[in-house]
C-alpha cells in the first residue's frame, strides 16, 4: 500500500512540475502570438493568432491558481497520508521490538509479583497496569487522564488499577502521589523487575488484562484516543466478568 502511494505521489509530484514549467511556456507562446499579429496585423490569419495568444496568456494567468489547488487539495493531503502510513508502521516496529508481552499473551505471575511489590490483587479482578516514571512527560500528561478512568470504576470491586514508577523509590512515589492528589496505588519498581516482564524500553505503558491474566488491550506511549478506547474496553470486560458471575 505505501509502495503505491509513493507511486501516486511521484506522478502527481511529476504533473506539478510539468505544470510549472508550463507557465513561463504559455507566456512565450502567448506573447510570441501576439507579436507575430500584430507584426502582420494585415493578414487574414490576425484574428487567429491574437485569439490564441490570449488564450495562452489567460491559461498562464490561472495556471498559479490551478498549482495551489492541486498542492493544497490533491498532493500534500496525499503526501501526508503516506507519512502518516509511514510513521504508523515505524511506530509499531518499535513497539513490537522493544515489548516482551503483547495483546493476547499471558502473565500469570503478574499477582504474584505485584503482590511482593505490595499490592495483593484478587486474582479474579481485571487489572489495569501502567508503566511510568516521574522524569518523563508523557507519562506525566498521561496520568490525570487515567486518574480520571480509575476514578469512572471507583466502586467496582473487580477492577484494580495500579501504576509502577520505573527506576524510582517509593519515597519519590509517595511525595510525587501526595503532591499531585493521585488516588491509583503507585509502587516502585527500582531494579526495572516488573517492567523487564513486559518491555525492554519505552515508556508510559498501559496494560489491560483480564481475570485469566491475559493481556486484552495495550497502549504505548501517550495517546488520548487510546486512553479512550481503554475506557470503553475495561467496560466491555467489566460487563463479560459481571455476566459470568
Amino acid at each position: 500500500m505505501t509502495s503505491d502511494a509513493s507511486l501516486l505521489n511521484s506522478l502527481l509530484v511529476w504533473s506539478y512540475n510539468l505544470l510549472l514549467v508550463c507557465i513561463p511556456l504559455f507566456v512565450i507562446l502567448g506573447l510570441a502570438q501576439l507579436a507575430v499579429a500584430i507584426s502582420l496585423w494585415r493578414s487574414e490569419k490576425r484574428t487567429k493568432r491574437l485569439k490564441r495568444a490570449g488564450a495562452l496568456l489567460i491559461a498562464a494567468a490561472l495556471m498559479p491558481l490551478v498549482l495551489f489547488g492541486l498542492w493544497r487539495g490533491v498532493i500534500r493531503p496525499s503526501m501526508g497520508a503516506e507519512l502518516t502510513a509511514r510513521h504508523r508502521l515505524a511506530t509499531e516496529a518499535r513497539n513490537a521490538e522493544s515489548s516482551r508481552l503483547r495483546i493476547g499473551d499471558e502473565f500469570t505471575e503478574i499477582d504474584q509479583l505485584l503482590a511482593g511489590a505490595g499490592v495483593p490483587l484478587d486474582n479474579q479482578k481485571l487489572l489495569v497496569l501502567n508503566f511510568f516514571a516521574t522524569w518523563c512527560g508523557p507519562c506525566l500528561a498521561e496520568l490525570p487522564h487515567l486518574q480520571m478512568i480509575a476514578d469512572k470504576y471507583v466502586d467496582q470491586k473487580d477492577i484494580s488499577f495500579v501504576v509502577i514508577g520505573r527506576e524510582e523509590t517509593q519515597e519519590t512515589l509517595d511525595a510525587f502521589v501526595s503532591k499531585n492528589n493521585y488516588r491509583i496505588p503507585f509502587i516502585a519498581d527500582p531494579k526495572r523487575s516488573l517492567y523487564s516482564e513486559f518491555a525492554k524500553e519505552l515508556i508510559p505503558r498501559t496494560y489491560l488484562i483480564d481475570s485469566q491474566r491475559k493481556i486484552r488491550f495495550e497502549i504505548i506511549g501517550f495517546d488520548e484516543e487510546k486512553l479512550e478506547e481503554l475506557d470503553m474496553k475495561i467496560d466491555e470486560l467489566a460487563n463479560e466478568l459481571a455476566n459470568d458471575q
